[in-house]
């Protein structure tokens, strides 16, 4: 019992001697855990400290104070720090891929900050599915094979091609089939309006429509990024068929420019040209209208009297 002064006042008259060497390594435990940083290293670290120090509590009580209350409390303490513990060290578990898969995560999906453990998830065989391809096999036949999945290339090398032409090449870490998966929808029976034939040896991982849109459901961060890829994809697609579009004077095409070709196309431009020179304020470097040929209008009079007040042929520039 505290010695209390006579006047019942808090104070006390005399002090007892030091607690047991374990009381004191436990709290100075607790003292180092709350010098942890914020980090998930340093949580790690406060909370292996905290188990120290609850276990000496444990042992403390039980052995010395033989307080069976105080060492209860303190040994479910030390089991909740336990938890912690085995939790942060599952998060940590690095999640390994194969040498491809590697480098489709780091260079694809590892920029949108999609997480290992959701990319091992997206890889997992319940929603893809990885298939070998030889030389000439063929992923899809035009006319025939519906746009209900979809396919990113592995390794190898793979073509597109329409009615026996040759479109364009599908090289790893690009989808195989990414304008068909957009512009079909679930539930409808489309089909290919292209040939994908492998041309070496070739590794591919597909999804079907169904399970993606299953788990886009679950993930809407990845559906997000998904969307970004496949769009990026097309136009890779489409920069790719430009290369080998050529006019007749043997110059490439630019699919970013409308052709001038046709007759609607040509009469829009030709009101825009028009209404630019009008504009006395034009600026022709931001477009750049040609200047048209002097060309002769033919005018019909009723009678050689109008003809004489109009005056003769007129020349439009």
């Amino acid at each position: 019992m505290r010695n209390v002064k006579e006047d019942q006042t808090l104070t006390c008259s005399s002090w007892q001697q030091t607690q047991h060497v374990m009381f004191q390594l436990a709290n100075l435990c607790f003292c180092l855990s709350y010098l942890a940083p914020n980090t998930r290293r340093g949580i790690l670290i406060m909370h292996v400290l905290l188990i120290f120090g609850f276990l000496m509590f444990s042992t403390w009580s039980w052995n010395t104070l033989c307080a069976p209350d105080i060492f209860l409390w303190n040994f479910m303490f030390m089991l909740l720090n336990m938890g912690h513990v085995l939790y942060i060290l599952y998060k940590m578990h690095p999640v390994l891929f194969t040498e491809e898969l590697e480098a489709i995560y780091r260079n694809m999906f590892l920029p949108f900050k999609i997480s290992r453990q959701l990319f091992r998830k997206l890889v997992d065989t319940q929603y893809a599915q990885v298939i070998s391809l030889r030389p000439g096999d063929t992923y899809a036949t035009q006319n025939l094979t519906r746009t209900d999945r979809l396919g990113l290339v592995i390794t190898g090398k793979m073509c597109v091609m329409k009615d026996k032409y040759l479109l364009h090449y599908i090289y790893p870490q690009h989808f195989m089939d990414s304008p068909e998966f957009e512009s079909s929808k679930a539930g409808k029976d489309d089909k290919f309006k292209v040939s994908v034939v492998a041309v070496d040896p070739t590794r591919y991982i597909v999804w079907r429509r169904q399970d993606l849109d299953l788990l886009f459901v679950k993930e809407t961060h990845l559906s997000t990024v998904f969307s970004l890829l496949l769009a990026r994809d097309i136009a890779y697609k489409l920069y790719a068929m430009n290369e080998r579009l050529v006019t007749q004077e043997g110059s490439k095409v630019d699919i970013r420019f409308p052709t001038f070709n046709t007759p609607v196309t040509s009469r829009a431009v030709s009101r825009a040209c028009n209404s630019l020179r009008r504009n006395p304020n034009n600026h022709k470097s931001v477009f750049n209208c040609p200047e048209p040929p002097n060309r002769k209008v033919r005018i019909k009079y009723a009678s050689h009297k109008d003809k004489r007040s109009h005056g003769p042929m007129k020349t439009v520039t």
